[in-house]
């Protein structure tokens, strides 16, 4: 008898132990890229995103579905266990933030929070992470009377900080912001600015580092907006990379599923890749 439940308890521990080796595979192996889109059926807006495993896109799952109008998704690494999603929703006569959060030990999706709710409108969500400063959200918004990129981060273990602002002050819109690790410590961040003399939106890139918020006076780079770069590897290569980018996984190295708008902002983000975390398509 004793034994038995001696053998009972050490195949209870090596089963525990078992468990908790495999989510540990998951959660650092996780999903090759993701893709996230908005999609209107029958009055009703919803966030879908499916996910890339073993080269199979899984059936597009429903994050959110509400009666209010949504607009451009995106989705980023939080930490090494959550991944977000956020997007645009009018809300109470506002656009505001929201967020849902998929755990990659679980695989599941939280329920849709508010995350940012200041301002007249809140639109262009990107996420980056980092490994030494942990993830940061830039969109442009609203809250200062006119556009600007703004951004806010959260480390490991603590909640949002507190907002800043990217662009200069000036008097034009500043707006949809894309951002792509240089290193663990810098990242470059580009968005459009309207230029009154050419009446013209063009390209403005700047350097960010994490650790003191400084952002560089880069050269001014003009950009017709119609050639807007979607990927570090499109853009201006203004900043040297200190990460190797023999890993990182661009839109040549997969494959569309069949069911992904080609009339509508997609969302592709690679939660492996350092660099070019997400990449926009069908932008106009």
């Amino acid at each position: 008898m004793m034994r038995s439940v001696r053998q009972g308890f050490l195949y209870s521990i090596l089963l525990f132990a078992t468990m908790g080796l495999a989510g540990k595979v998951i959660a650092q192996s996780g999903p090759q890229a993701m893709l996230t889109w908005k999609q209107q059926t029958s009055g009703l807006n919803r966030v879908m995103v499916s996910i890339l495993i073993d080269d199979q896109w899984q059936e597009p799952e429903v994050i959110v579905e509400t009666d209010h109008a949504i607009a451009t998704s995106t989705l980023g690494k939080l930490n090494q266990y959550t991944i977000a999603a956020v997007w645009s929703e009018r809300d109470s006569g506002r656009v505001d933030l929201k967020s849902a959060f998929f755990d990659l030990r679980t695989s599941t999706w939280s329920k849709a929070r508010s995350l940012f709710d200041q301002g007249g409108s809140n639109m262009n969500p990107v996420i980056v992470y980092s490994r030494l400063y942990g993830a940061w959200l830039f969109w442009d918004s609203s809250l200062s009377g006119k556009t600007d990129v703004i951004m806010m981060n959260q480390s490991e273990g603590a909640g949002w900080s507190d907002i800043s602002r990217v662009n200069t002050p000036n008097e034009v819109p500043d707006f949809r912001p894309q951002v792509d690790l240089i290193s663990q410590t810098q990242a470059r961040v580009s968005w459009q600015q309207l230029n009154k003399q050419a009446l013209r939106y063009e390209t403005v890139s700047r350097q960010l580092d994490f650790a003191t918020l400084e952002i560089s006076k880069a050269p001014f780079i003009a950009t017709d907006v119609s050639s807007l770069p979607t990927s570090a590897d499109q853009a201006p290569n203004i900043f040297e990379s200190t990460i190797s980018e023999s890993a990182e996984l661009t839109l040549g190295d997969i494959t569309l599923p069949n069911f992904a708008p080609d009339d509508l902002p997609v969302t592709l983000f690679f939660p492996n890749n350092e660099l070019s975390q997400s990449i926009r398509l069908n932008e106009r």
